[in-house]
């Protein structure tokens, strides 16, 4: 590889990675503020008012949608977060192991 092709693959690298860490800010930013409502529907799905509210469903007094009474739904939600955190660590880790 000579030196122009050097320069311009590390060039793509840097514009390459330059969009995706704008883009990851971005979506790290979202995540971290949807959080907040999160921890409100973890609250809700292991509390008293979400037992209650599936009574309601059952006895057909809910006539919203409401996917949040459906115990996968949340659950998978749950798990998921759990994993997304998880994976942050990891690369993060990665990130500060090489620096």
């Amino acid at each position: 590889m000579d030196r122009n092709e050097r320069v311009a693959e590390m060039e793509a690298i840097l514009n390459k990675h330059t969009d995706a860490v704008k883009a990851f800010k971005k979506a790290l930013a979202t995540f971290d503020e949807a959080q907040i409502a999160y921890d409100k529907l973890d609250a809700y799905y292991s509390s008293k008012d979400w037992f209650d509210d599936v009574d309601a469903y059952d006895k057909g007094e809910i006539t919203v949608d409401c996917g949040v009474l459906t115990e996968d739904a949340v659950y998978d939600l749950i798990g998921d977060n759990y994993e997304m955190a998880k994976e942050m660590i990891r690369v993060a880790n990665d990130i500060f192991q090489k620096h």
